[in-house]
C-alpha cells in the first residue's frame, strides 16, 4: 500500500483530509520511541523507514507524534519490491561490516596506545629523552634515577651524566613523566 495520511480538525476527531504517499517504497512497518516534543514535554513518536530512490538510501519519516497538539497522522503499510528490501538489506549489510571494522580499528588503535604509554612509563635506571618542556631542552637524554610515585609517575629526576659528589649526581634535571620518552626500541617494552 503505502503511508495513509490523515489530518485530524483541531481537538476533534473529525477528519479534514486524508491522502497517499510513498506508494511502493515503505520497507518497514511504523516504531515508535519517546522524544522531546516541546521544551519540557515528551511524548512518543511514530516514524517508519522508506527507500528515496533519488538517493538510492532509505530514510526515516515521522508518522506522527502521539500528543494533543498534534493533528496529522499516517499509517504505514509495508510494499516495497522486493529488490528494494533486497538493497536495503545489502547496505545494512555493508554498514554494518564498516561498523564492525571501525570498532575493529579503534581497539587496535587503544592497544597500541596502550602499549606505547607502558613502554614510555619511566622507571628507575631507564635512560629517557625530553621531548617537550620549557627548562630542560627537548632531546636531552638522561637516565632516571628518582620518581615520585613508583607505581604513576608525575615528576622524574633525570641524571645527565654519571658524574656524581658525594654519592649524588651533579648534572641532573627534573621533568614531568608526560615529557619523557623512552630511547630503547619498542620491541623490547612488549617483549
Amino acid at each position: 500500500m503505502a503511508i495513509n495520511w490523515t489530518e485530524y480538525e483541531v481537538n476533534s476527531n473529525e477528519v479534514k483530509r486524508t491522502w497517499t504517499t510513498h506508494e511502493g517504497l515503505v520497507v518497514s512497518p511504523a516504531t515508535q520511541r519517546e522524544a522531546r516534543v516541546m521544551s519540557d514535554v515528551y511524548a512518543m513518536v511514530s516514524s517508519c523507514i522508506v527507500w528515496d530512490a533519488a538517493t538510492g538510501t532509505t530514510k526515516s519519516i515521522t508518522l506522527g507524534t502521539h500528543f494533543e497538539c498534534c493533528t496529522t497522522f499516517g499509517e504505514a503499510v509495508v510494499d516495497a519490491s522486493a529488490d528494494i528490501v533486497a538493497e536495503v538489506a545489502r547496505q545494512d549489510a555493508e554498514a554494518e561490516d564498516a561498523l564492525a571494522a571501525q570498532q575493529q580499528a579503534w581497539v587496535a588503535e587503544q592497544a597500541r596506545l596502550a602499549a606505547e604509554a607502558r613502554h614510555n612509563t619511566p622507571q628507575r635506571g631507564m635512560q629517557m629523552r625530553v621531548i617537550r618542556g620549557r627548562k630542560t631542552l627537548p632531546g636531552t637524554e638522561g637516565k632516571v634515577f628518582w620518581l615520585d610515585d613508583y607505581r604513576n609517575p608525575t615528576r622524574v629526576g633525570l641524571a645527565l651524566s654519571d658524574r656524581k659528589v658525594n654519592g649524588r649526581h651533579t648534572d641532573v634535571a627534573w621533568v614531568d613523566a608526560a615529557y619523557l620518552v623512552n630511547t630503547a626500541p619498542m620491541a623490547y617494552a612488549q617483549a
